[in-house]
């Protein structure tokens, strides 16, 4: 109930919501005070958060009345190298300086990334937002397990306590209680989960070496 609701509100936001949120990361970075940066943080998460939400309410509009999950994922990619591509032509960022051995660091994160975003939509097209999203809120799961099992890693007790909330709480709920169940739409979601998982374990690894 409260997820339905919750899409619903969301579902009638648009980009313009986000403008008030925009026009304060512009000014900020000109105030050198600790509370400013303290708050530019903030307005990142704030903006990340609102952006994720409408990508996701608008990529299952889209996944509704075309539901091509590849072609779409193609595109979105096309669309964003274009953006950067001009960004780059322009000025507005600078053109990052590369050699072989980047991509190579760049090449596992960036395979981990494409598949848990692939999974994660295939999920949307399949299910409601709301349902994929509770299923991907099994991500912290999914990384001390892995963590556990594949890299020797160790954790307190109660952070294993910790996790029963999540999966029997939340996901198993949201599975079992799912009248318009779909076995593709909930594996979607555990893929994805266990490929963000990868792409943050890659991420770290190459963290610690350059450390």
């Amino acid at each position: 109930m409260i997820s339905s609701y919750f899409c619903k509100s969301v579902s009638g936001m648009n980009y313009y919501a986000c403008l008030p949120m925009l026009s304060l990361l512009i000014l900020i970075p000109f105030v050198k005070s600790e509370s400013a940066k303290k708050a530019k943080i903030g307005l990142y998460f704030a903006m990340w958060w609102a952006l994720n939400v409408l990508f996701n309410i608008y990529n299952k509009k889209v996944l509704h009345a075309y539901p091509y999950s590849w072609l779409t994922l193609t595109l979105s990619l096309a669309y964003g190298s274009l953006m950067m591509l001009i960004s780059w032509a322009t000025g507005i960022a600078e053109i990052p300086k590369t050699d072989t051995e980047f991509w190579k660091t760049l090449f596992p994160v960036a395979v981990a990334h494409t598949i848990g975003h692939v999974a994660a939509s295939m999920s949307i097209s399949k299910v409601a937002v709301s349902f994929t999203y509770v299923n991907k809120s099994g991500e912290p799961a999914f990384s001390v397990l892995v963590s556990r099992f594949l890299l020797g890693e160790t954790f307190p007790v109660p952070v294993y306590l910790s996790l029963l909330p999540i999966i029997i709480g939340g996901c198993a709920l949201a599975a079992v209680t799912k009248l318009n169940f779909n076995m593709i739409g909930f594996m979607g979601a555990m893929i994805s989960n266990l490929a963000f998982v990868f792409r943050n374990i890659f991420s770290k690894g190459h963290e610690r070496e350059g450390c």
